[in-house]
């Protein structure tokens, strides 16, 4: 469960402030932010917008990610490419932004210096039981599906081949390099599949054995940075 409640009490005994004041900063009724403070209230996402704001922390901060110098999502809510504002804050999902998708991993421990930002994904597109990390897209080889500067997020446990066929997986593609594509299995080998056809002409095609470490998760969820 999300404190979000202690999250902000948090950030406003750091600041020095009262929640008076914070109340001012944010735009806010103070008796609105004392029944959020006190649990008799949840934020809906204007709300926790306001706070972030005027409290002159990001949205992550508000999670209880540390503060990043760079934070990338931080100015909207995406759900399937819209934000989405008014709804209940526990109806989402925090799933962390990894800044180098080569750090893509099943651990329960992230690197917070990797953390790029805070993707906000509603429930209803997750899993219960995953374990969920978000990468961007690089490249230009799953267009028109996928282009690069979009995100998607991983499930991280979702690895087994035979499940996974014909799906999009992020995956390694040699020298440590993570890539997004269709896994397709041919007998004893590998192919992930770029939907750039052009790409493959240029680049080969992505064949390699059946081993173990190559299958990073499965592809659950999708935000376009051109919707």
């Amino acid at each position: 469960m999300i404190d979000v409640s202690g999250e902000i009490k948090k950030l406003i005994t750091k600041k020095g402030i009262s929640a008076g004041h914070a109340a001012r900063l944010s735009g806010i009724a103070e008796s609105h932010l004392s029944k959020i403070l006190n649990g008799r209230q949840k934020p809906n996402l204007d709300t926790l917008f306001a706070i972030a704001r005027g409290l002159n922390v990001s949205i992550a901060e508000l999670f209880g990610y540390e503060p990043h110098p760079t934070p990338i999502i931080e100015h909207k809510i995406i759900v399937s490419g819209k934000p989405i504002y008014g709804e209940n804050i526990e109806n989402f999902v925090p799933v962390p932004l990894l800044a180098d998708p080569a750090s893509l991993g099943s651990g329960l421990e992230i690197d917070e210096n990797n953390v790029e930002g805070t993707c906000l994904i509603h429930s209803r597109a997750l899993k219960k039981g995953g374990s969920y990390q978000a990468i961007f897209v690089k490249g230009n080889s799953m267009i028109p599906v996928l282009e690069d500067g979009d995100i998607v997020a991983v499930d991280v446990k979702e690895r087994d081949p035979q499940k996974l066929k014909k799906k999009l997986v992020a995956c390694h593609c040699g020298d440590f390099q993570v890539t997004v594509k269709q896994l397709i299995i041919l007998k004893d080998k590998f192919y992930f599949k770029a939907f750039n056809a052009k790409w493959e002409e240029e680049n080969m095609p992505i064949l390699t054995s059946q081993k173990e470490g190559l299958i990073l998760g499965k592809v659950v969820w999708a935000w376009k940075k051109f919707e």
